[in-house]
C-alpha cells in the first residue's frame, strides 16, 4: 500500500483479503432481479448520475469506492472528469470496467482495493462515490475515514445506502447475510455527523412495505414498463416525504475541516 493508506497487514494478507471478499461479494451481483427492484434501481441510477455531475466539474477528480463495472467513473470521464475507481472484485468488477472503457474510449483509473484502505494520496479527490457500498465493507468508520482522508478541502461525498431497518422491517429479518451491517436513517445520519461529514442533501427512495412488491409484479404483467415506472416513481416520492419508510438513502455530503 502506498500513500498514506496503512492497513496494518503485510501484503499477502491485504490479497487474501481482497480474495475472500472476491468470493463472498460474488453472490451478492448474481441472481435474477424482478422487473419492479430493476426499475427502482434505474431511477435511483439516474438521481445518483445527475447529482454527480452537479457536484463536481470538467478537470475534477473523482473516485468511486466500490466502482463495480465502472458506470459512473465512465459517464464522467467522457465529461472531462478524471475518473478513478476502487473495488476488489477483478473478475467481475474491475476487468469489465476497464474493457467498457476501452470500448468507449474513455479513460479511467482502477484499483484493486477496499473501502477502508485506498491506495491515493491525501487530498487528492474532488468528489468520492460510495453507492450501495457501504453496507459491504467490513469496517464503515474506517472507510468514511479513508474517503475523507482522500477528500479535498471541502470535497463533497455521494453516497447511497439501502436502510435494513425502517417502519415495515420491524417484525422481520431483512438483512442479507453478505451485509455487515444494518442501517436506519438515524444511523446513517449519525455515522456520517462523526465522520466530519455535514450532510447537503438527502433523498429517499424505496416505499416497498410487505407484498407490495409482489402486488407490483402482478401490475407491471398487466399495465407494462411506462406505468409500472411512473408508479414506482410515485411510491419515491412516497419514500422521500415519509422517510421512516424508506428503502434507500441518497446523501451528499461535505468534509468539514479537522
Amino acid at each position: 500500500m502506498k500513500n498514506g493508506a496503512n492497513p496494518g497487514r503485510d501484503m499477502q494478507d491485504y490479497l487474501e483479503i481482497l480474495s475472500t471478499l472476491e468470493d463472498r461479494l460474488k453472490v451478492s451481483r448474481k441472481g435474477k432481479i424482478d422487473n419492479i427492484t430493476r426499475i427502482s434501481w434505474e431511477l435511483d441510477s439516474k438521481h445518483i448520475m445527475r447529482k454527480a455531475f452537479e457536484a463536481s466539474v470538467p478537470g475534477q477528480r473523482v473516485l468511486d469506492v466500490g466502482c463495480g463495472t465502472g458506470t459512473y467513473i465512465i459517464a464522467l470521464a467522457k465529461k472531462k472528469r478524471e475518473g478513478h475507481g476502487a473495488d476488489p472484485l477483478v473478475t467481475i468488477s474491475l476487468s469489465t470496467a476497464n474493457k467498457k472503457a476501452k470500448e468507449e474510449s474513455t479513460k479511467i483509473f482502477l484499483y484493486r482495493a477496499i473501502g477502508e484502505y485506498l491506495p491515493c494520496k491525501d487530498e487528492m479527490f474532488d468528489l468520492v462515490l460510495c453507492l450501495s457500498t457501504f453496507q459491504h465493507v467490513a469496517d464503515q468508520k474506517s472507510t468514511l475515514r479513508e474517503i475523507r482522508r482522500v477528500l479535498k478541502h471541502d470535497g463533497k461525498l455521494l453516497i447511497s445506502i439501502p436502510t435494513t431497518k425502517n417502519i415495515h422491517t420491524l417484525f422481520r429479518e431483512v438483512v442479507p447475510e453478505y451485509f455487515t451491517a444494518a442501517f436506519s436513517a438515524a444511523t446513517i445520519r449519525r455515522l456520517l455527523a462523526n465522520e466530519g461529514f455535514q450532510i447537503l442533501e438527502t433523498t429517499a427512495s424505496g416505499f416497498f412495505p410487505p407484498l407490495l412488491n409482489k402486488a407490483l409484479q402482478i401490475y407491471y404483467a398487466g399495465f407494462g414498463e411506462k406505468m409500472a415506472q411512473k408508479t414506482v416513481e410515485t411510491l419515491n416520492k412516497v419514500a422521500n416525504m415519509w422517510r421512516a419508510s424508506a428503502g434507500n438513502f441518497i446523501i451528499l455530503c461535505r468534509k468539514l475541516p479537522p
